[in-house]
């Protein structure tokens, strides 16, 4: 049984994006201090204070994110169950076969999907009745 905890978000973060949130982390942290260092030079800089509003900082753009990384990944769940429900009520090959060119139009691309994938796509998404 693997362990739960904080270990557990990095199953659902790609590592790209997981790397890219700890350097936005730290830029904002960096940015936040360099930049109240400039404003406060004449009256004096509470290191204590600059703690604690850059880890405010930090903590409220983790909240943000994790709204906005919670709505993008229940927005393409939604598209991928609408698209599977689409191929699946298709009446024949064919209406199934373009639900999928719509939704993927590779077509005249270096990578075009041959017409085998299609089909291929489909029988696995929607066996026959």
């Amino acid at each position: 049984m693997k362990p739960k905890g904080i270990f557990s978000i990095f199953e659902n973060l790609d590592p790209g994006d997981a790397l890219g949130e700890v350097l936005f982390g730290l830029i904002m942290a960096l940015t936040w201090t360099i930049g109240s260092r400039l404003v406060l030079r004449e009256e004096g800089l509470v290191v204590r204070d600059l703690v604690v509003a850059t880890i405010g900082c930090n903590v409220a753009w983790g909240i943000i994110d994790a709204v906005l990384f919670t709505l993008g990944t229940t927005f393409f769940r939604s598209r991928r169950l609408r698209l599977f429900r689409q191929v699946r009520a298709a009446k024949d090959e064919g209406a199934a076969l373009a639900v999928l060119a719509k939704e993927f139009p590779v077509e005249g691309t270096p990578l075009s999907a041959k017409p085998a994938d299609g089909r291929c796509l489909r029988s696995r998404v929607a066996p026959s009745r």
